[in-house]
């Protein structure tokens, strides 16, 4: 890894071919267009402002006033949760419903309560596999022993506890098949065996494709701990809900945003609420509409 000036030189700016370089602009959201609404125009310009940071500052520091009619406001957890898995009783058998939806937040711990929640209350018997964890040298082993390990939940990595069920979403973490997945690639538990996941893809161009997940060896990037261990699981996460930065480039014909962590980079919002072509798909939750 490299640092300041070090980086800074090997940009592509600093490329000898940037001069030659053609900078092109998307101008069309494509979702709001698609979406054949006679209101996707006005969707569209709202969803531009956000972007471009044209929306009215509100009294706190780095914080906006959230126009009311983007989408759908509710005030609990629970009631953005009806709104986006309405009748979730009737329909948990569809995959191709479940694939269609789903609830973003910018953190990593607000989508573990909510993946846990939904869990709970989708149908079914849950079947729970342990991870085996073990720090990577005598030394670490001693400072960091196998309960603290099991109580770290990281964004690149699986649960120490993982609980599914048969029907429910996944979201694979590390590929066991690729080029037909990949580090986020959706999709649905089909059957749980002790040591495979059978699973079927849930979108894209390998839609319906059979996947076996095995339990493989992972280890967390060094940015994220000031130690290195080893984790070995399923390389796979529940995604009733999912980070905004893991839904880049998803649509949803049903969208919540979970806005009680604020958004801590630019464009973060954006992101969350471009995942539909039509306002009435999406629902909120933020404190004060802000």
């Amino acid at each position: 890894m490299g640092q300041g000036q070090t980086i800074v030189n090997v940009i592509l700016k600093q490329s000898h071919l940037w001069t030659h370089v053609k900078i092109m602009k998307l101008t069309t959201n494509m979702r709001a267009h698609l979406s054949n609404d006679t209101a996707a125009a006005d969707f569209a310009h709202l969803l531009l402002d956000i972007g471009e940071g044209r929306l009215t500052l509100a009294a706190e520091p780095d914080t906006i006033n959230i126009p009311p009619t983007l989408g759908k406001w509710v005030v609990r957890l629970e009631k953005l949760k009806v709104e986006v898995y309405q009748n979730l009783a009737a329909n948990y058998n569809r995959p191709e419903w479940l694939a269609e939806r789903a609830i973003v937040s910018p953190l990593n711990t607000n989508v573990n309560h909510l993946n846990t929640w939904l869990m709970n209350e989708f149908p079914g018997e849950d079947k729970q596999y342990k991870s085996v964890d073990s720090a990577m040298s005598d030394e670490e082993a001693v400072t960091y022993p196998v309960e603290f390990l099991n109580s770290l939940e990281l964004t690149c990595m699986p649960p120490h506890l993982l609980k599914l069920k048969v029907g429910s979403p996944i979201m694979v973490l590390r590929s066991p098949e690729p080029p037909n997945t990949t580090n986020g690639t959706r999709c649905t538990v089909i059957r749980l065996h002790e040591n495979v996941i059978e699973a079927t893809i849930s979108c894209g161009p390998y839609k319906g494709q059979v996947v076996l997940s095995p339990r493989i060896p992972l280890m967390p990037s060094d940015a994220e701990l000031p130690f290195q261990f080893r984790r070995l699981q399923f390389p796979i996460k529940p995604c009733f809900a999912m980070t905004v930065n893991k839904s880049q480039g998803q649509t949803f014909k049903a969208i919540g945003v979970d806005l009680h962590a604020s958004c801590f980079f630019h464009g973060m919002f954006y992101v969350a609420a471009s995942h539909t072509g039509n306002s009435a798909n999406l629902s909120l939750m933020a404190p004060n509409n802000q």
